[in-house]
């Protein structure tokens, strides 16, 4: 696993043989929503973390898993999926 870190510290993108990982936080901003719907895709079952960032505090999710579940939960709700941006 290799961390793309800018000078603050914060994880940029972190890499991995599962792809590109993010925390809660990362794939809340990416899909334009609270941190606590990504947690409520957890709980319902459209997004399955990988593990936690190192640290053990935020989960930590594949970018690909994220988009899949926007994708989902978008259609379900009947929102405009060309509202997000693209990652």
């Amino acid at each position: 696993m290799v961390g793309v870190f800018a000078s603050s510290g914060v994880v940029v993108a972190l890499m991995s043989d599962v792809g590109v990982l993010m925390t809660t936080e990362e794939a809340a901003k990416l899909c334009q929503v609270q941190p606590v719907t990504i947690r409520q895709w957890v709980r319902r079952g459209h997004l399955t973390p990988v593990g936690r960032e190192p640290g053990g505090r935020s989960l930590m999710f594949r970018q690909v898993d994220v988009a899949g579940a926007e994708r989902k939960t978008r259609g379900r709700a009947g929102r405009d999926l060309s509202r997000t941006r693209a990652a």
